[in-house]
């Protein structure tokens, strides 16, 4: 009987933990952001068995790269099993896969030396017993675009630099 109720418990937590991300869609622009995402898919009144595939969309402002990962759980008599991650678009010329590793139940992904443009991350896997859930996170980390401010203050404090060495030299 306690053991019901620990699962009852770990998956009210997952649906619950899940509830507070964004559900497929798009996601915005992402500059050096994170944003969680996840999904529940079936109940115990509307179960759900078979393949299902979450289509995320995201905008990367500036070139860098994208990483982070999606769980859920295993060793439950419901849940997802195959999961998978996949990153297309932009300046990609193909699609990336990231496999759920079996023993952490989790799929991390990172994708370097991307340019600025529209993606596509779709999370997909084989839903059992009814009803599953995952949860993750997505991250951009993108380079560092200098202002004109700090441009023109660090060339003035290279022509400085010049104008003294000269300076010494004609001594």
């Amino acid at each position: 009987m306690r053991t019901s109720h620990a699962l009852a418990a770990l998956a009210a937590a997952l649906v619950s933990s899940s509830a507070l991300a964004m559900g497929p869609g798009y996601l915005g622009e992402l500059d050096n952001a994170s944003i969680d995402i996840g999904n529940t898919l079936g109940s115990k009144t509307q179960p759900f068995n078979g393949a299902f595939a979450d289509v995320y969309t995201f905008d990367l402002i500036d070139p860098g790269f994208v990483k982070g990962g999606v769980h859920t759980t295993i060793g439950l008599p419901f849940g997802i099993k195959i999961l998978k991650v996949s990153l297309s678009g932009g300046t990609m010329t193909g699609v990336e896969e990231f496999l759920m590793n079996e023993n952490s139940a989790t799929a991390n992904f990172l994708q370097e030396d991307l340019g600025s443009g529209h993606y596509t991350l779709t999370v997909s896997g084989l839903v059992f017993g009814g009803h599953g859930s995952y949860g993750g996170d997505i991250a951009a980390v993108t380079a560092a675009v200098p202002e004109p401010e700090s441009m023109a203050l660090a060339l003035a404090g290279v022509a400085s630099v010049l104008a003294l060495s000269r300076r010494r030299k004609q001594r």
